[in-house]
């Protein structure tokens, strides 16, 4: 047995106090009584000269030294290490969604607080700890300290949140982190069993195998210009009957009543919407094990017209190709040497323009003259050969769903390189299709005549226009009407917007990082023209955090390992039940005597 306060035995002194009192000879009053038959050992005490007594056999002295001795011993905090608690720890929290269930009470998020705390108080001298949070990413709390007081009050404000996924990116930290110290374990806190090659992995599961119903997902359609939506509800292992509410605009719509049996799946349309509502929202009311997965939301996105400027002597293929993105206006004009603006696409198609437009985003194809954003090479022109897709994620975003390597072109315009463009096709060294972002401007740059080369003729030149223009401009083919909590906002910004405002649900701003508040966000994007307001909506990750079920990271086992194993085991709370038996016991002793 070892000691975490071993300067507690300075305590012991109190017992040397107790025998001091019980050794002092008490004075006495005189007292005139019939007889002294009775009194002679107090006659004798009287009669002695010195101060003290000889020391007797006294049961509530020696009740006393027990009691005193004890509570020295309890401040000392004696305590067993178990094997696997030497040297520093480092310790991850899981904070996904799922660990707000309440199938481990009060939830299991705040169970795995109480261990951890416990797990503080049982720490060594000199030993140190690190505390990593696991949710929708990896962060540290904490690095690595023997401050207990610290940790306490850390692992006390810590909120579970409702992403999740963090899973590599926490174990990577928790890993980076114990490299630095000194023989380190690294004791996971989950309701996932984490099955790590390696004796300082240690993972603790707190899971109860909930019983949950969630909103797997809510969607609508158009029908005859009236709203139907529709709900997927989810059993995870729920066997019973559930109430489901829909709600427009925050207003009852319809109720229903629903059964359900563990693992089905039930569709519930709701048709009864009013025809001017912006947002559903559906809600199951029933007493299950996780609460934030009972309610989803979806905004009614409004049709909007975008405008782009077509500037061509003609070209009939790429006018086609524009006029075939959803919600936007295309505006054709042969010819112009004046500034643009007002739209927010550009395409320019051979157009000696030397100025660029400020207002929206760019689309250039067989450029003639230098410009403010790019200039033509002294070199001229240049034959392409084969050609070479670049692969990145701009790349596959502009050329999904096309093949573009056998496409012939009879001749293109070397460019000077550009520092804010990324190539997206090549002939060699050359570009032959490049796109990037300047001055806020999302811009494309075909170098060559499409007229003279094969690219219109194929059935990917449509798809290549519509995946460059639902990259450039919000349009109806691209709206986000919803994302999960743990994602990040990425909201589409209008071209002639000078600032963006997301408003979370509280009434906040949301400043960027990962969503935590379920509910909708509000969109505000500012223009010379006014302000432009949207919604969406953030919903519970119910794919990965509605089944309350025991999952294995790692390889399969059916191991798990109990808190106690990981911890120092003190007794200091169990000598202070004695202590406090012990003090009834003299008490008793004390009043009816012995």
């Amino acid at each position: 047995m070892n000691f975490l306060n071993p300067w507690g035995l300075l305590y012991a002194g109190f017992i040397g106090v107790i025998i001091f009192f019980y050794m002092l000879k008490p004075k006495h009053s005189q007292i005139v009584v019939s007889s002294t038959y009775l009194w002679d050992r107090t006659l004798k005490d009287i009669e002695a000269n010195r101060p003290w007594q000889k020391l007797r056999s006294n049961i509530l002295m020696i009740l006393q030294i027990v009691i005193a001795s004890l509570f020295v011993l309890s401040i000392m905090r004696p305590y067993v290490q178990a094997s696997s608690t030497h040297g520093d720890i480092v310790v991850v929290v899981d904070s996904s969604g799922s660990m707000q269930a309440e199938d481990v009470s009060p939830t299991r998020f705040e169970r795995a607080k109480e261990d951890i705390s416990k797990l503080i108080d049982g720490m060594l001298p000199g030993q140190r700890m690190a505390i990593v949070s696991m949710g929708s990413s990896g962060q540290i709390i904490t690095e690595a300290t023997e401050d207990r007081a610290i940790l306490q009050k850390l692992i006390r404000d810590m909120e579970p949140e409702n992403g999740g996924g963090g899973e590599d990116e926490a174990l990577s930290i928790a890993s980076a982190i114990s490299s630095s110290l000194e023989d380190a374990q690294i004791i996971i806190y989950s309701d996932t069993q984490f099955n790590i090659d390696g004796d300082n992995y240690h993972s603790i599961v707190i899971n109860g195998d909930g019983e949950n119903i969630a909103v797997l997902s809510l969607t609508y359609s158009m029908q005859d210009g009236q709203i139907v939506a529709l709900s997927k509800i989810k059993s995870f292992g729920y066997d019973g009957v559930a109430k489901v509410e829909c709600l427009a605009d925050g207003k009852l719509a319809d109720v229903r009543e629903v059964e359900l049996e563990n693992g089905q799946v039930l569709d519930i349309y709701w048709r009864d919407i009013p025809s001017d509502t912006g947002i559903i929202e559906v809600n199951i009311d029933t007493d299950d094990d996780l609460l934030e997965d009972n309610r989803a939301y979806t905004v009614i996105k409004k049709d909007e017209l975008y405008r782009a400027l077509l500037v061509s002597e003609g070209n009939i293929f790429l006018e086609k190709a524009l006029e075939q993105y959803p919600g936007l206006e295309v505006v054709r004009m042969e010819s112009s040497t004046e500034s643009l603006s007002g739209y927010d696409v550009y395409v320019l198609d051979g157009v000696e323009l030397e100025v660029m437009p400020k207002d929206g985003h760019i689309m250039v194809l067989d450029p003639n003259v230098d410009t403010d954003i790019f200039r033509i090479h002294e070199s001229g022109e240049f034959k392409p050969g084969k050609i070479e897709v670049l692969r990145s994620s701009l790349a596959d975003e502009l050329l999904a769903f096309t093949t573009l390597q056998d496409i012939y072109i009879a001749e293109a315009k070397l460019l000077s390189p550009l520092n804010w463009a990324e190539t997206v096709l090549k002939s060699g060294d050359h570009p032959l299709l490049l796109a990037g972002e300047t001055d806020d401007r999302k811009t494309v740059i075909f170098p060559f005549d499409i007229q003279r080369s094969d690219l219109p003729l194929k059935a990917d030149f449509p798809i290549l226009i519509q995946n460059i223009l639902g990259w450039m401009i919000p349009g109806s083919g691209s709206h986000i009407e919803a994302f999960y909590a743990g994602e990040e906002a990425i909201v589409a910004r209008k071209p002639t917007a000078d600032r963006v405002d997301i408003i979370m649900p509280d009434g906040k701003e949301y400043t960027g990082g990962p969503l935590k508040d379920l509910g909708v966000y509000k969109v505000i994007q500012y223009t010379d023209g006014g302000e432009y307001v949207d919604y969406f909506a953030t919903n519970f990750p119910t794919h990965t955090e509605s089944d309350l079920k025991l999952r294995v990271w790692g390889y399969e086992t059916d191991t798990r390992v109990p808190t106690e194993n990981i911890m120092t085991r003190e007794f200091w709370k169990y000598i202070l039940w004695a202590v406090l038996t012990l003090l009834i016991l003299e008490w008793w002793v004390y009043a009816y005597g012995y």
